[in-house]
C-alpha cells in the first residue's frame, strides 16, 4: 500500500500547486484588467481635458506658448475636417 500512498500524495501535492498557481493567475489577470481598465479612464480624461483646453483657445482665452503648436495642428485639422464634410455632402 505505500506505493497507492505514495501516488496518493503525489496527486494531492500536484492538485494543490494546479491549485495554487490557478489563483495565482486569476489575479495576475484580475490586475491586468484594472490596470487596463485604469489607462483607459486616463485616456478618456486626457481627451475631455484636450477638448476643454481647445475650446478655451478657441475662444481665445487660452494663449500658452507651450500648446501653441498642438493648438494650431487642430485649428488645421479642423479646417481640413470641414473641408472634407462640404465635399462629402457635396457629392451626394
Amino acid at each position: 500500500m505505500g506505493f497507492l500512498d505514495d501516488i496518493g500524495k503525489k496527486a494531492s501535492q500536484a492538485a494543490k500547486a494546479i491549485g495554487e498557481k490557478s489563483e495565482e493567475l486569476i489575479e495576475e489577470g484580475k490586475t491586468r484588467v484594472e490596470i487596463e481598465k485604469t489607462e483607459y479612464e486616463m485616456k478618456k480624461q486626457f481627451k475631455e481635458l484636450g477638448s476643454k483646453v481647445f475650446l478655451l483657445h478657441k475662444s481665445g482665452l487660452i494663449l500658452d506658448e507651450s500648446l501653441s503648436v498642438n493648438l494650431k495642428a487642430l485649428d488645421e485639422l479642423e479646417r481640413k475636417l470641414s473641408a472634407l464634410e462640404i465635399d462629402e455632402v457635396n457629392e451626394k
